[in-house]
């Protein structure tokens, strides 16, 4: 989890429509959740709600052969509490778009796990 922390950008997949699908999503880490922002209007929204789905963020430093990856499956639930609203209101998450109906997902991860590439071992 404090691996996650250090890079903006991951990946959400999800099923749509029963077809496997992936997204790419600015997020935040809450405890041992994943908080994204998205459109009111996107398919992710739709197809996420109650669902299980799949978190994976990485950091790779190509020129230097050496990186780490973390991926986390758990639940998503749209976010509905005024509480949590307000508080995920004040990270630095922005919905890509121009949709002004954005929402929150909460991803409770139930599984975390990861790897280092390149790192030597001692």
């Amino acid at each position: 989890m404090r691996l996650l922390g250090e890079t903006p950008i991951g990946r959400v997949a999800f099923t749509d429509q029963t077809l496997p699908a992936v997204a790419p999503m600015n997020f935040a880490v809450d405890g041992d959740c994943v908080i994204v922002r998205t459109r009111g209007s996107s398919k992710f929204l739709t197809a996420v709600h109650e669902s299980v789905v799949a978190f994976q963020a990485d950091q790779i430093d190509v020129d230097h052969g050496r990186g780490w990856s973390v991926t986390g499956v758990g639940h998503a639930e749209v976010v509905t509490d005024a509480d949590d609203i307000a508080r995920f209101s004040s990270l630095s998450l922005h919905a890509w778009g121009s949709d002004s109906t954005s929402r929150f997902v909460r991803i409770r991860l139930e599984a975390v796990w990861g790897r280092r590439v390149g790192v030597a071992s001692g």
